[in-house]
């Protein structure tokens, strides 16, 4: 369980509590499908933004532990991929998906192939969407900020991502995406600097082990590729597919995805520093808990609750993000 200061737990529940307050007081302008699952097809470029940026970047303690095991490999074999492959989807896929009028890749699976080919493509997407780990790291998160015992901190997470859509749908998530995108970069930000403050970039450099220092993270040529062929994930990433078709314009959707990889490359950078310094300062340290341990070392009373906030929010964002996805598909393609 993690150290906080009455300080930490007051910002962390103001912030908490704008979040929840951002999402359960959205309100749509009509009752439609198309309102509930796209917010009209009417984002604005900063909403876009940062719904895809939050949202995508929900696996945030996922790149802590990449960062201990592949060291500053971490940013080729967990990066560059998807950094490519976003490109390539705001080039050529991006506006394609907004000027179209089918608002899911089932909808144009049905169109181009069939039902049978839609139905399968459906279940297919609820397994990519499904927010399993999203919600286990929402739970990990909260059982370190409270001592619940992680299945019910999962069921916790889970249930609050579900109440969260209730009323506001995609309008509701873009809403505390906001606030979450903001807190996603002053948290790690406010990390690094309190890092920096404790051991300049040169002393870290050199306590760091030989193997984190390799630029491929010690992998061969296959492995390699194979990372990079994992990143072509993200042309059938059915939340890319949701924010491209809820652009306000297909020119929206392009240059939001070409924006949003500025702010990816900045965040890896921002991630890939503090899992540096927590391999020096946390050799034991490891798995979804090495960025929460690590603010609990170095931040002060205060910082370690905006640190939280802003983890907290990325995780909650994406965990809100994927749950409307796979709730659509499976009650909209699945079962009807």
């Amino acid at each position: 369980m993690l150290h906080l200061a009455p300080l930490d737990v007051g910002v962390l529940v103001a912030y908490l509590a704008g979040v929840l307050a951002l999402g359960f007081s959205a309100r749509l302008r009509d009752n439609s499908i198309l309102q509930y699952l796209t917010a009209g097809r009417s984002l604005s470029l900063p909403a876009f933004v940062a719904t895809l940026v939050a949202t995508w970047y929900g696996g945030v303690l996922g790149s802590g532990d990449m960062v201990k095991y592949y060291g500053v490999g971490a940013l080729l074999l967990n990066g560059v991929p998807y950094y490519l492959f976003a490109i390539l989807y705001a080039l050529w896929w991006a506006p394609r998906v907004r000027a179209a009028d089918q608002i899911s890749i089932p909808e144009r699976l049905h169109l181009r192939y069939g039902k049978a080919a839609a139905l399968v493509g459906a279940a297919l997407v609820f397994l990519l969407a499904a927010p399993a780990a999203h919600t286990l790291m929402l739970g990990t998160l909260l059982q370190l900020a409270t001592g619940l015992n992680l299945p019910s901190a999962v069921c916790v997470a889970a249930l609050v991502a579900a109440l969260f859509l209730f009323r506001g749908g995609l309008l509701a998530d873009v809403r505390a995406s906001l606030l979450a995108f903001v807190m996603m970069y002053v948290g790690f930000v406010v990390l690094v600097l309190g890092c920096l403050a404790r051991q300049p970039l040169p002393g870290l450099w050199s306590a760091l082990p030989s193997a984190s220092k390799s630029p491929v993270g010690g992998q061969g040529f296959l492995s390699v590729a194979t990372f990079f062929a994992l990143g072509a994930w993200t042309l059938i990433d059915p939340g890319f597919h949701q924010r491209a078709a809820s652009a306000a314009t297909p020119e929206t959707g392009r240059r939001g995805v070409l924006v949003s990889v500025l702010f990816w490359m900045l965040f890896d950078l921002l991630t890939t520093l503090a899992g540096l310094y927590a391999i020096v300062r946390l050799p034991e340290g490891g798995g979804l808990t090495l960025f929460p341990l690590l603010g609990d070392a170095v931040l002060a009373p205060g910082l370690k609750g905006v640190f939280l906030c802003g983890l907290f929010g990325t995780i909650l964002a994406a965990t809100v993000g994927y749950t409307l996805v796979a709730g659509a598909t499976f009650g909209r393609e699945v079962l009807a």
